[in-house]
């Protein structure tokens, strides 16, 4: 083939896959379908499939070079159908547990732009996502949460504050 057009389809494992901000490693594995530019590195990926923990998603994109940046672009549109919320959380939160979890369903684009900054300080993402059956993992948040839901659903009576008393005179 040409050099410009290189097609490649591969598997990747990653045992410890980790965001710089995240304070757990998991294992990652992914497929992949690509098409990479060798005469500038430049890589479209046209189809990833990715898992990790309890989590796949589906994505499509590239990884482009720019001119006067250290790094590269890495522009993605990403897709989860059935995923865990706790999964996602735990690769961008340090708490030794993420602080909810749930089912995820998400439909996103991001851009990690090129340059030395930390990947979460830079990233830019736009989308939509639903979470199913969704706990705070904190038994004291949880018990608010639930208690102001039930409020706002008229299903709790609002506590009375009693009358200020005036201050003597």
């Amino acid at each position: 083939g040409k050099l410009e057009t290189m097609h490649a389809i591969g598997y990747a494992d990653v045992r410890d896959f980790k965001v710089d901000v995240g304070a757990r490693p998991v294992p990652l594995h992914a497929s992949y379908d690509a098409v990479i530019d060798g005469t500038n590195g430049d890589t479209r990926l046209d189809r990833v499939d990715a898992a990790f923990l309890n989590t796949s998603l589906t994505a499509k994109g590239g990884v482009y070079d720019v001119e006067g940046v250290k790094g590269r672009d890495v522009r993605m549109a990403v897709v989860i159908d059935r995923g865990r919320l706790e999964d996602v959380m735990g690769l961008a939160v340090s708490s030794p547990r993420p602080p909810m979890t749930g089912g995820l369903r998400l439909q996103a684009t991001f851009v990690i732009p090129a340059g030395e900054m930390n990947v979460i300080d830079k990233m830019r993402l736009e989308g939509r996502f639903s979470i199913d059956n969704g706990r705070f993992t904190e038994p004291a948040i949880q018990l608010k949460i639930n208690e102001m839901s039930m409020r706002a659903s008229g299903k709790l009576a609002k506590t009375k504050t009693p009358a200020a008393t005036p201050p003597p005179a």
